[in-house]
């Protein structure tokens, strides 16, 4: 699940069912490169309706810069003299990384993973803005978050190289739209190409969204096949977005500026299916109150979900994978300003992070790290050969451990194989263990 503030809806409402299994991709959709000139191809991608949740009085302007970064000091090697009495204990590659907390503050990297450090040596967690740039940090203190941009081509030509070396991990290119007049023609945004080869070549991870003006279930799949037929099997890392907002001025007068709530998520959800059915993954991009008040969340939910809300705060809609928290960035490489969204997946290596950094410890002194070794030389002593003895000297050198997490880590192996083993270990009554007692699998039990 999505680590997010939550919110919630008592409203229950239904959208007509999309027959989804005769959704299929339209190989003979295509559609002209736009010209550039926005009132031409009735493109509203720049000047587009704001609501009240991405007001740009509200966007915060950002600066992404790349962070200078130390690593952190590996814990110092504790002297022979001070080292407890031999257990004659195995030596054991230990998968944990200790290190110690004093004095650490700001950035640092641990085992190739980011860290933030409180004034006081404590890794922070959760939503943070640092310099400016919103990340997360899960709940072992390690960076959960990765930083993007959305373009177009309201962003001309883009030093992409530029881009890479600022700290963007990945962008959501504009793959084109529909125009907001009566005739709804679509286009291909004059500089997709451009940027996606651009994009990958600095290797930048990418993604592409349709800026969407549908007002039927077959408008949306053909946005979808055009997509489709457009990116003609290249790969992507990030989904491909369905863009649903308004679109050309105040007095709302898009084409699909006033489809009803229920027209508009059945598009959604015909736009994701095609998509989806030609292996890609899909999502939905809208603000905040789109999602609230223009769409049927409920149907859609399932889908990848990217949200626009600009505020000082962290966004209180849930669930999302992606935010686009401002659309002030200021980036090396880019000459306008430009959209910057936190993802909380990877979608390249379809992981959520939340694991990541669970192999590091945080030590008091070298005595600690000497500790915790030897904690763990014992459990591995057991987990080799479960005997009693073994199995108590591991449990009390485990109980001296006072991180929680590794001490959990270690009983949650102990209690494995104690489980498994437990059964050799007990003696019989007449001396004999229980496994030579019972021989047979078929021999009943007393009081049966």
């Amino acid at each position: 699940e999505v680590p997010t503030e939550t919110e919630s809806s008592t409203e229950e409402e239904t959208v007509p069912a999309v027959d989804t299994s005769k959704l299929k991709v339209d190989k003979t959709v295509t559609a002209p490169v736009a010209t550039g000139n926005a009132k031409a191809d009735e493109d509203s991608g720049e000047k587009k309706v704001q609501d009240n949740s991405v007001s740009s009085s509200n966007a915060p302007v950002v600066t992404v810069t790349k962070t200078e970064i130390e690593k952190a000091p590996e814990v110092p090697k504790i002297a022979e003299s001070e080292k407890s009495p031999s257990l004659n204990l195995p030596a054991v590659s230990s998968n944990y990384v200790f290190v110690s907390k004093q004095g650490l503050s700001g950035f640092k990297t641990i085992d190739g993973n980011l860290f933030y450090f409180d004034g006081h040596g404590n890794p922070v967690k959760g939503h943070q803005l640092l310099n400016g740039i919103r990340y997360y940090f899960n709940s072992y203190g390690a960076k959960a978050s990765k930083t993007g941009i959305d373009v177009s081509k309201y962003q001309y030509d883009i030093n992409w190289q530029k881009v890479k070396a600022a700290g963007v991990d990945y962008a959501i290119i504009r793959l084109g739209f529909r125009g907001y007049g009566s005739e709804g023609k679509m286009k291909i945004d004059n500089y997709f190409e451009k940027n996606l080869s651009g994009a990958k070549a600095a290797g930048v991870d990418v993604g592409v969204y349709f800026f969407s003006q549908a007002t039927t279930v077959d408008e949306a799949v053909a946005e979808a096949s055009l997509v489709v037929n457009t990116l003609k099997g290249r790969s992507l890392q990030y989904p491909v977005y369905f863009d649903t907002e308004y679109s050309s001025s105040p007095s709302r007068t898009g084409r699909a500026d006033k489809i009803s709530k229920q027209t508009r998520t059945q598009c959604a959800i015909a736009f994701c299916e095609t998509v989806k059915k030609a292996g890609y993954r899909a999502g939905v991009y809208a603000s905040k109150s789109f999602f609230n008040d223009e769409l049927i969340f409920s149907s859609i939910s399932k889908y990848e979900i990217w949200v626009a809300h600009y505020t000082k705060s962290v966004t209180s809609f849930q669930p999302y994978r992606m935010w686009q928290y401002t659309d002030k960035g200021i980036i090396d490489g880019i000459s306008t300003k430009v959209d910057v969204n936190i993802s909380l997946y990877d979608y390249k290596n379809r992981t959520d992070m939340s694991n990541i950094g669970n192999n590091v410890v945080f030590v008091s002194d070298s005595a600690d790290t000497e500790k915790y070794n030897t904690a763990e030389k014992a459990v591995a002593a057991f987990e080799n050969n479960p005997t009693q003895e073994n199995y108590n000297t591991a449990k009390q050198l485990t109980d001296l451990i006072d991180n929680e997490t590794l001490k959990s880590a270690f009983l949650k192996r102990l209690e494995a194989v104690e489980i498994t083993t437990a059964a050799a270990a007990v003696p019989a009554p007449d001396g004999q263990s229980v496994q030579e007692q019972g021989n047979g699998a078929d021999e009943a039990a007393p009081g049966t």
